[in-house]
């Protein structure tokens, strides 16, 4: 070896055995936002720095805690600092380097329990002491939307004179909504069309931005929307700050206000009543299905007759979607059948308000490459569970009844069944004809005598 490299191995040894001997290692002295070109991306001395900046600010900031050993914060970082240059001069955009628990950083994340993991996205709005965790897309430009959209919620505010008290979020007060949220904002331009046409039952919270009690409820009102996706009904927010008129015609005298609407077409006012109940998500979906039940029309389960029925049903984040393979219709006929659909009906009914949505197909004839990729070979009536987002799949066992059907679903939820992967893509669904409801006609091709006899 030449005498060049010699002092660089005498050099590197000593650092490598250190590694070795205290389980850390080295990274480079600079962090993943030391001042990178074109980056506008605030770092922080210590605690007292963070104060004066981030929490004595009127501004509104996103907040990174990250690690410099984090490897999905080093694929995060050019996001984070696009991002940064792109909404310099409207929202600031810091980052706190956690990793180090013994690092002048490390007293600022630990006044956020929420930061578990790295890298934590954290905004910081109107009001600092109550930070909203970021849960969407790590990528520029979901970034930069999302900060947008709580500017445009801080600059709202402040025009109704609420900017210290509000705590960001839409629809009177909700942080920031979920993804999956199915809850309405609801106007007055479309509250007749959402709720008094609309034939679902409705529940309708009234909120103001200033309202504690609101900023309360609202989390639970969005996990209430999503179960209950496809069940007969319909949740909405109004902000009554905004739809003064509507909150005068529906007697809104406090924040929140919750109304339940029933199913039926063509309501008014007078059909509304107050809700009493908890205003926990639990007890949100228990009294509207129990509103549905009494005056709704639950949703019929839909026969699986095209692509688009399965994505709508399906597709979607925590979602599993219940499939039942039915015999041919001359197995039985028509009477047969709507048994079967019975059954799957009141296994449906009785998980309401999981993350289950029902389907059925005839099996053995309309959907024979589905059948083939849900391993659907031992006959019919069967039932599987698909998890389309995880590419998974689950068969019951079983004989066919709702006590079993819903003793499978339990499992599932419980972890007791083991899912099997999907071997390639999910087939497509080919495109048939619903079923009429009527019995079916077996077609008998008639031969001639010369035919019959030639056999003999």
């Amino acid at each position: 070896m030449s005498s060049s490299t010699s002092p660089r191995r005498f050099l590197l040894a000593p650092l490598f055995l250190f590694s070795l001997s205290t389980g850390i290692i080295p990274c480079s002295s600079q962090s993943l936002y030391g001042g990178a070109a074109g980056s506008a991306v605030q770092t922080f001395s210590n605690n007292s720095d963070f104060k004066k900046r981030v929490l004595s600010s009127p501004g509104l900031w996103l907040v990174q805690f990250y690690a410099d050993w984090c490897g999905h914060c080093k694929g995060l970082a050019p996001a984070f600092q696009e991002a940064s240059g792109i909404l310099e001069g409207f929202v600031q955009l810091g980052a706190v380097n956690a990793g180090d628990k013994e690092g002048p950083n490390a007293r600022i994340a630990a006044g956020y329990p929420e930061v578990k993991g790295f890298p934590t996205l954290m905004v910081f709005g109107a009001d600092k002491t109550k930070p909203l965790t970021y849960e969407g897309g790590r990528d520029a430009k979901s970034i930069v939307n999302h900060m947008m959209q709580e500017a445009s919620k801080m600059v709202k505010m402040r025009m109704m004179g609420d900017g210290d008290k509000a705590g960001g979020g839409g629809g009177g007060g909700s942080d920031s909504v979920p993804e999956d949220s199915k809850v309405i904002e609801l106007t007055s331009n479309n509250f007749k069309k959402n709720i008094l046409d609309n034939p679902q039952v409705s529940m309708v919270a009234f909120v103001a931005p200033w309202c504690g009690h609101c900023k309360t409820l609202l989390p639970e009102l969005h996990r209430a929307s999503t179960k209950l996706d496809g069940e007969g009904a319909v949740l909405g927010t109004v902000d009554a700050t905004v739809y003064a008129e509507l909150s005068k015609t529906y007697g809104v005298e406090g924040f929140p206000t919750i109304k339940i609407f029933p199913g039926g077409k063509d309501k008014d006012p007078s059909d509304a009543r107050d809700y009493e109940g908890q205003r926990t998500e639990s007890g949100i979906v228990q009294a509207v299905l129990a509103e549905v039940d009494e005056t709704g029309t639950p949703r019929e389960i839909p026969e699986l007759t095209s692509q688009a029925i399965i994505a709508e049903n399906c597709d979607g984040k925590n979602r599993i979607c219940v499939i039942a393979a039915l015999p041919h219709i001359l197995d039985g006929g028509a009477a047969a059948r709507n048994k079967q659909k019975d059954i799957l009906g009141e296994a449906a009914k009785r998980s309401r308000g999981g993350p289950y949505r029902f389907l059925w197909f005839e099996g053995g004839n309309a959907q024979l490459d589905l059948e083939k990729s849900l391993d659907l070979s031992f006959g019919f009536p069967a039932v599987v569970a698909l998890a389309k987002e995880k590419g998974a799949y689950m068969i019951m066992r079983e004989s066919y009844s709702t006590k079993n059907i819903s003793n499978f679903l339990r499992n599932i939820m419980s972890g007791r069944t083991v899912p099997t992967k999907l071997e390639g893509e999910l087939a497509e669904v080919a495109t048939v004809d619903p079923w009429d409801g009527q019995d079916g006609e077996v077609f008998e091709e008639e031969m001639s005598l010369e035919e019959i006899m030639g056999e003999l």
